[in-house]
């Protein structure tokens, strides 16, 4: 799997830093954020959201990658 990632971002050409912050964006779409007074971690309302729209946000994150 990791070959796999390694692979994408070679061919993207996109520093590991930019595709976490898509990601971020992609799960903010889905009003999954971190929460500053959880010191930056998903809260247990963001990982509800995750889990019901986790279809939806794994093609929206395979499409960044």
């Amino acid at each position: 799997m990791q070959k796999k990632v390694a692979a994408c971002r070679e061919e993207r050409g996109k520093p590991e830093a930019s595709i976490s912050a898509d990601i971020e964006m992609v799960l903010e779409k889905y009003k999954a954020s971190r929460a500053a007074y959880q010191g930056g971690d998903y809260n247990g309302v963001s990982c509800q959201r995750i889990v019901g729209k986790s279809s939806d946000i794994t093609r929206a994150i395979a499409a960044v990658l």
